[in-house]
């Protein structure tokens, strides 16, 4: 890059020195093509971070029609645990809600994460729900571990049965309870996190 400036400066004082009328406008258009290159010579990064792949070389022509990058630049300070989780947990979870993670490469260590998001849609593979966790970075996790996320579910009071054991009949909902060696109809109310037996 110093060599650049240097080969500007004395282009500048030639032109100078030696042109005169529309011969000085020439050369300082051609000066003003030479300081355009040299601001599109530099490639800054918008995010901070690691280069973590180069498509060019110093010296090379970067083609405006290449589909590749030229740098691809990631930022490890904090990041993404994506997975998914049943659709009986997703009514359980929010946004900020504070996660465990353990890591396959560190075991033992547990880092604490936060949700960033609940998918609305499940994936393509039906009942799972898309979930994204922020995770700082310490300094030693990388990019592509695996891990695993702990939540603490609290889920309503009430007796917990299958959605199965649920009977309905003339649009009341009810079930089978066993009381002193005898069977009994219960009414119940429920919801999808649980079950209110009346």
């Amino acid at each position: 890059m110093a060599a650049s400036n240097a080969a500007l400066a004395t282009t500048v004082t030639v032109y100078t020195r030696y042109f005169s009328g529309s011969s000085l406008a020439q050369a300082k258009a051609a000066v003003n093509v030479l300081r355009v290159n040299m601001s599109d010579a530099r490639i800054t990064s918008p995010i901070n971070g690691v280069v973590t792949n180069r498509n060019i070389n110093p010296g090379e022509m970067a083609a405006p029609t290449s589909p590749l990058p030229l740098l691809t630049i990631a930022d490890a300070s904090t990041l993404k645990l994506q997975g998914t989780v049943g659709q009986e947990v997703v009514p359980l979870l929010a946004t900020g809600q504070k996660v465990t993670v353990t890591l396959d490469a560190l075991p033992g260590q547990e880092f604490t994460g936060t949700v960033t998001q609940v998918g609305p849609v499940a994936a393509a593979t039906g009942q799972r729900f898309p979930v994204e966790i922020s995770l700082p970075n310490p300094g030693n996790l990388k990019a592509g571990m695996t891990a695993r996320a702990s939540f603490q579910l609290t889920a309503p009071e009430g007796i917990v049965v299958p959605i199965a054991a649920v009977r309905t009949d003339n649009d009341q909902d009810y079930v089978f309870v066993e009381l002193a060696s005898q069977v009994a109809v219960k009414a119940t109310s429920w919801h999808l996190a649980g079950l209110n037996v009346a």
